[in-house]
């Protein structure tokens, strides 16, 4: 913020504004989590006409909130990169991870005839940061088992979101894309791909929320900068025997 104010731009003005972005509110994890949940809060108690959007948005943004019935074009607009001035400040603040917050996400974006049949692995091979090394290796063998290697990113937010409705076990490195899985059924199975090196609850904290069984396969980072940016490498063999515990989790 400190930048910003020096510049000394001119503040936008509002008689009332509904608050509810954080600082990397255009990450895709973040959104899906931490945001959507709070759209739909205001919603409910009737403060939709006065929340404030960004005027710079994601697809998975606008996407996921025409899907919610919103057109996000038809709420005020900010300039993130400017000051707000508003008469009358409405902070709407959550938990992040409380299920009666998250839930009626999953509710109102999955179509209610969607059958869970489908094992899915998501790669990270064309990310920029944890990739998986060695996923060549583990792919004859995740596919022996029925699973398909998907990258989310060739998928529009629709389609990722229909994708998980239809998925009963996932597994995937660290990584945004492994957030989908809040649009899985209750009761799929989950298996996160994670350096313990570097512990990050979310997605554990995630999968309790949405009543999905979840375990973990451990990893290392390999690479140079900061652990979130490295590669990511696991022992094929730790890696298949947490999917055929899963996938006999998943058949009990």
């Amino acid at each position: 913020h400190a930048p910003v104010l020096r510049a000394r731009p001119r503040p936008q003005r509002r008689a009332r504004a509904g608050w509810i972005l954080e600082r990397v509110y255009d990450n895709h994890s973040h959104w899906l989590t931490a945001h959507l949940p709070k759209v739909l809060l205001a919603r409910e108690r009737g403060l939709l006409p006065d929340l404030v959007l960004p005027a710079r948005r994601t697809g998975t943004m606008d996407a996921s909130l025409r899907m919610l019935g919103i057109d996000p074009e038809a709420q005020p607009q900010v300039d993130t990169d400017r000051p707000l001035d508003a008469d009358e400040m409405i902070l709407i603040e959550t938990d992040r991870f409380r299920p009666e917050l998250l839930r009626p996400v999953r509710e109102a974006m999955v179509p209610p005839d969607l059958r869970p049949h489908r094992r899915v692995f998501i790669s990270r091979e064309g990310a920029r940061a944890r990739r998986l090394r060695g996923e060549e290796a583990l792919r004859p063998e995740l596919e022996a088992r029925g699973f398909e290697m998907v990258r989310m990113e060739t998928l529009d937010f629709p389609a990722q979101v229909r994708l998980m409705a239809e998925t009963a076990v996932l597994a995937a490195p660290h990584g945004a894309g492994l957030t989908n899985m809040m649009f899985c059924p209750e009761g799929a199975q989950v298996l996160e791909i994670a350096d313990p090196a570097y512990p990050n609850p979310n997605f554990y904290a995630l999968a309790c929320a949405m009543g999905l069984g979840y375990r973990t396969a451990p990893a290392r980072s390999v690479g140079e900068g900061h652990i979130l940016f490295r590669d990511l490498e696991a022992d094929p063999g730790t890696v298949l025997a947490q999917v055929d515990a899963m996938l006999a989790e998943a058949a009990a």
